[in-house]
């Protein structure tokens, strides 16, 4: 959680102006207001209806919550879409890896689609 400089609460100082991944501002409300609002809680849920199916069958969603959501937001325009870094997402959406690796958001082998 970061406060920006025009008082809003947010994720990240990259999602700046981002209405559902800002939680509150100082100016208008106590930060300890802000934690503890169910705004919080709902940006940090992940929403199961935006997510991606590669992230909605990983173990790890809990604590990785989707990842980065100003890259996914910048990459896929969903905060909640997989990270593209992460090694589940699908090659299209994933600038990171070379041709020929990860997985396609079926989750099957890239190389066994071809």
């Amino acid at each position: 959680m970061i406060v920006l400089p025009n008082g809003d609460v947010s994720v990240c100082e990259k999602v700046l102006g981002v209405p559902e991944l800002t939680m509150g501002n100082v100016h208008s409300e106590p930060l300890a207001d802000i934690w503890i609002s169910p705004k919080v809680k709902n940006i940090l849920a992940t929403p199961l209806n935006r997510i991606s199916e590669a992230c909605a069958r990983c173990e790890n969603l809990a604590d990785c919550r989707t990842g980065c959501f100003a890259l996914s937001l910048s990459v896929a325009g969903n905060p909640y879409a997989t990270d593209p870094r992460c090694w589940q997402a699908s090659y299209a959406n994933n600038p990171y890896l070379r041709e020929g690796g990860g997985t396609t958001d079926d989750g099957a082998d890239e190389d066994a689609a071809r």
